[in-house]
């Protein structure tokens, strides 16, 4: 409760939590690797 409490009433500290970087990347990992695989599979080429 005193979390909340601080960011809605601290700006800075809202803005600092709202635009921080994400650890876990930027959550496109399972496009990327269906893309590899279908190139993978398809010997290379882009898929359609």
């Amino acid at each position: 409760i005193d979390n909340v409490t601080m960011l809605l009433s601290d700006e800075r500290a809202y803005a600092d939590m709202a635009n921080a970087a994400n650890p876990y990347g930027d959550g496109r990992a399972t496009e990327r690797i269906l893309d590899a695989s279908a190139r993978f599979l398809n010997g290379g080429e882009e898929s359609p």
